[in-house]
């Protein structure tokens, strides 16, 4: 089982809501994403296009891969576990970040919170506190499906998604990554069908 820390999420929730609360962050600006039709991006290699007149949002694990092809995305989803070099870079570049704080990553989120804060909204699974949302969604991939949701997305497709045979992740034993990504398809089915879509099979998945 995954056994999530929900005590230990919310608690790293409610620090980091009351230090933001504490200083002079503000969040940006949505409006110039809301409406528009989203690609998201995730790790597997089927499906990577950039269609011009689409918003870019990266799931941290493909940070490299997309800006390999593409360069910088407009918004990228992360729980700081891989690629902060690439994720620091692209922020000074443009790119917002959605950083997602837990129990387990608090640290890094201390570490860098007020570089981060420039250009950053805050994300939780235990609840929205303060200024730190909970958008829904578990994985950063299907995390950044609901933000794009949130925005009032036109359309979302799915890009470099993968459910049945996902990209092995350094120090993540396959099975709970298995169960992780289980958990990740539930999710999009369950939006896409509030969406009025059907989750379907592909190499590129749009609702």
């Amino acid at each position: 089982m995954l056994k999530i820390e929900r005590d230990a999420d919310l608690a790293a929730v409610r620090k980091i809501a009351a230090m933001l609360e504490d200083s002079e962050y503000s969040s940006p600006d949505l409006k110039r994403f809301t409406g528009g039709k989203f690609s998201v991006y995730g790790p597997s290699g089927e499906g990577f296009f950039h269609p011009d007149d689409d918003i870019t949002v990266v799931a941290d694990s493909a940070i490299t891969k997309f800006m390999n092809l593409f360069g910088i995305p407009d918004i990228i989803v992360t729980d700081l576990d891989g690629g902060i070099d690439n994720i620091l870079f692209c922020q000074k570049k443009g790119s917002l970040l959605f950083v997602h704080v837990h129990g387990d990553n608090i640290p890094t989120v201390l570490d860098f919170l007020e570089t981060f804060s420039g250009n950053a909204i805050f994300t939780s699974q235990a609840g929205t506190v303060g200024c730190v949302h909970d958008f829904g969604g578990f994985t950063d991939g299907d995390r950044a499906a609901y933000i794009a949701d949130s925005l009032s997305a036109e359309r979302i497709t799915l890009r470099g998604f993968n459910f049945e045979r996902p990209v092995p992740k350094p120090g993540s034993p396959p099975a709970r990554k298995l169960l992780k990504i289980g958990c990740a398809r539930e999710f999009i089915r369950i939006l896409a069908e509030k969406r009025g879509r059907r989750l379907e099979s592909g190499d590129v998945i749009s609702f």
